[in-house]
């Protein structure tokens, strides 16, 4: 049995011209975190936001890290993101791009009522829209963080949702199928763990895992086999890293076995796995099991165990390759939103980082205390200073 479940992942990219960068030209935020209001207009080129600790640097980038799909850059309950002294519940940040010459307005927040309950709001051009995933053919974001570099030593759940990321500007339907999954997922393990669990819906349910596994490992998969040119070639000093995807779906399809056939391959393994799944609660096969590994190419040394600042490095370096990457496959970068990322950088790698940015092309959103820290960026870059919910404009 088939089902219509999306095995029509790219499982290649072919190579785009150039076209104009995506590029943020204004914010608006209402009752967001410390903003209760903010309306910031900007230039096409990187930003750095300069500011003492607490002052809304961070969260101008979680606002608009809001247009990937998912819950931020922080992954934060949406209701805590009201601001603290708002009158009434719930929050709203707006977007005014400008998308190969031609503006787009993307808007975003949540709706709280009396009750507690949160409507998440999605509009593009005044249209409502289902899902942030119609924010994905207008925008592409990839971020960093202070914390992220902690994933190598997190589970592999953590390393799964960086990785999906990166798939969500080379194949805007990933998203889709990675939450349809996880909602087939959720509901066979529901089944499984009644007395009478209908054998027949059981393995409609199975059979949609299998496609939508297989669907989302050919998508992981041809990104990783994208990202590796850029990551052996980087242009920088920093740590080379090598990626590799472990999995069942993903296995199966290096073998050479057809995309059908790795279905019912999946289809016939969950089946098998009933009572076991039953008795665990929780699903042995499928694309939640995958595992994604990181070296340090020169080291031959995994990236768990690096050091710190050796892991930041190799994140900073994945996170260059995939905006070269998507570059290249795609026509245009991403937009980087940077946390603190040259803190951990001495002099000479903050310089590799700003000519990179500019040789990309990208509008990068970048944060510090210091001003100081960026004082090798090129002239064309602008400076923002955020002090207690307020940000003003100025040179370096």
């Amino acid at each position: 049995m088939t089902t219509d479940t999306h095995s029509e992942a790219p499982s290649t990219f072919s190579p785009a011209a150039p076209v104009s960068s995506t590029c943020i030209r204004h914010i608006t935020l209402q009752q967001f975190r410390n903003y209760r209001e903010l309306w910031l207009q900007v230039e096409p080129s990187p930003a750095v936001l300069i500011g003492a600790n607490g002052s809304g640097k961070t969260n101008i980038l979680e606002a608009i890290s809001f247009f990937a799909p998912g819950r931020g850059l922080r992954r934060a309950r949406l209701a805590d993101i009201t601001c603290r002294h708002a009158e009434q519940g719930g929050w709203s940040a707006s977007l005014r791009l400008e998308r190969n010459g031609e503006p787009v307005q993307l808007g975003t927040g949540v709706e709280i009522s009396e009750t507690g309950n949160e409507k998440r709001l999605v509009r593009i051009d005044g249209d409502t829209m289902r899902s942030q995933d119609a924010f994905l053919p207008h925008l592409s974001l990839v971020w960093m963080t202070p914390q992220m570099a902690q994933m190598f030593g997190e589970g592999q759940s953590v390393r799964r949702r960086f990785l999906d990321r990166l798939v969500y500007s080379f194949d805007h339907e990933h998203a889709s199928r990675v939450y349809a999954y996880e909602h087939s997922m959720r509901e066979r393990n529901r089944l499984l763990s009644s007395s009478h669990a209908d054998p027949a819906w059981l393995a409609v349910l199975e059979q949609k895992m299998a496609g939508y596994s297989t669907a989302i490992a050919a998508a992981r998969v041809a990104v990783l086999d994208h990202l590796a040119l850029p990551l052996a070639e980087t242009p920088t000093t920093f740590p080379k890293a090598t990626l590799e995807l472990q999995g069942d779906a993903e296995q199966l399809l290096a073998d050479g076995m057809q995309a059908v056939d790795v279905e019912e391959a999946l289809a016939h393994r969950l089946a098998a796995a009933r009572r076991d799944d039953g008795r665990s609660g929780r699903s042995s096969v499928g694309a939640h099991r995958s595992r994604l590994f990181v070296w340090y190419h020169d080291k031959e040394m995994e990236a768990e165990f690096c050091s710190t600042g050796e892991q930041k490095a190799l994140l900073l370096s994945i996170i260059l390759a995939h905006a070269r990457a998507r570059t290249l496959w795609q026509g245009t970068p991403p937009i980087l939103l940077l946390d603190e990322v040259v803190a951990h950088l001495d002099e000479s790698r903050r310089k590799e980082l700003f000519a990179e940015l500019e040789s990309l092309g990208a509008q990068a959103w970048m944060t510090g205390t210091d001003a100081a820290d960026f004082g090798a960026m090129p002239g064309h870059f602008q400076t923002l200073h955020v002090s207690e919910g307020m940000v003003c404009t100025g040179r370096a």
